[in-house]
This record gives C-alpha cells, sequence and structure tokens, in this order.
C-alpha cells in the first residue's frame, strides 16, 4: 500500500506516521459543533428585515463557521504524527484564519434572504406571534430562540 502512491518521484524513504485517534475525534467534534453553531446562527440572520442586523449576525455566522473549519485543519494536522519535528509559524498561522472566514462569509450569503418572508394567513399568525413576524420565527421556535426578530 505504502508504494500504491508512489509515482516514481520519491528519491527519498517514505515517512510513516499514525493518527493520535484522540485528537481526530476532537478535530470532528469541534467541525460538527461549529456547524451546529454556525447555521443556528444564519438561521437568526434570515429571520431579520433589515440589512444591517442580517449582515451582523451572516458575520457572526461567517466567523463561526470559518474558525471551525481552521480548527478542524489544524487540529487534523496534529493528529498525524509522524518523526520530523514541524512547527508552525504562529503568525502566519493565525492570519490563515481570515480565507476561511471570507470563504464562508461569501457561501453563507447566497443563504440570507433579503427579506424575510410573511406569513399569509392572519389567523394562524395572529394565534401564534403578532401580525407583523415573519413565517421564520416559528422555525426559529423549536430552536430555543425568540420568535422576536425585530
Amino acid at each position: 500500500m505504502e508504494l500504491f502512491f508512489d509515482l516514481g518521484q520519491a528519491t527519498q524513504p517514505l515517512i510513516i506516521g499514525h493518527l493520535n485517534w484522540p485528537l481526530v475525534l476532537l478535530s470532528y467534534a469541534i467541525a460538527l459543533l461549529g456547524a451546529y453553531t454556525s447555521l443556528l446562527t444564519l438561521t437568526r440572520a434570515s429571520s431579520y428585515k433589515q440589512p444591517r442586523f442580517r449582515h451582523i449576525w451572516l458575520g457572526v455566522s461567517a466567523v463561526i463557521a470559518g474558525l471551525a473549519v481552521w480548527s478542524m485543519h489544524f487540529i487534523g494536522m496534529l493528529a498525524f504524527e509522524i518523526p520530523p519535528q514541524i512547527s508552525h509559524q504562529v503568525g502566519l498561522t493565525l492570519i490563515s484564519v481570515i480565507p476561511a472566514i471570507l470563504a464562508n462569509w461569501f457561501a453563507l450569503k447566497t443563504q440570507v434572504a433579503h427579506k424575510a418572508p410573511l406569513c399569509t394567513s392572519k389567523v394562524t399568525e395572529r394565534s401564534a406571534f403578532n401580525h407583523t413576524q415573519p413565517c421564520y420565527a416559528r422555525q426559529l421556535n423549536w430552536l430555543g430562540e425568540s420568535p422576536n426578530a425585530d
């Protein structure tokens, strides 16, 4: 199996490494928690009618998702242990979170509605909340969020 990926270009012996499974599991747990939290805040962003608040919550969601991706990546790299000593430059490593946040901002921006959809049924609307609440507010309720978006 170790020669499977060797197309004759390797001039040095292959480096054999092993995985630190607790770090691998931590990496996955951080990714799952970050994705879940990011989607919760993205749902919150979609519930606002005012662009200012939508952009604030979109930014929060992008930062959470970007940090989750970035953390998963570096914890996963630490989980693969090989004999040569490997180190990271702290400044460059910290700066590398910026592209992850920006990429998540652009990706999540496609999921935020320009205007929160209003309910069409006045009876259902008034029985659940007041007459100006978006339909999205009902979906937020099961997440434990407040239906008062504005």
